[in-house]
């Protein structure tokens, strides 16, 4: 239907909008510090395995608040590896 046809364009244009917002905050000085600050209270270790050091990156377990405020809250947020993290997203598009 036209309904449904133009609803599906929505929801790509949205998506799309949100992913440009997003990546911009992702550069942000604001995301760099949360960042550090949430690496830094897993001391650097990775919640999924347990190892440590490496490529590790901050996961968002839910963008809520962002999706709220604009920002992510620091319990919406781990750390996991470079491996972990691919797992997760794996799993998520499964």
């Amino acid at each position: 239907s036209i309904q449904g046809t133009i609803r599906k364009l929505i929801d790509v244009e949205n998506r799309s909008s949100w992913w440009d917002r997003y990546s911009q905050f992702l550069k942000s000085p604001a995301w760099e510090a949360q960042r550090k600050r949430v690496l830094a209270r897993d001391k650097w270790t990775c919640r999924g395995c347990g190892s440590a050091g490496g490529k590790l990156h901050v996961h968002h377990m839910s963008y809520r608040m962002y999706n709220k405020i604009g920002r992510s809250m620091d319990y919406e947020l781990i750390t996991l590896c470079e491996c972990c993290h691919r797992l997760h997203h794996d799993h998520m598009n499964h």
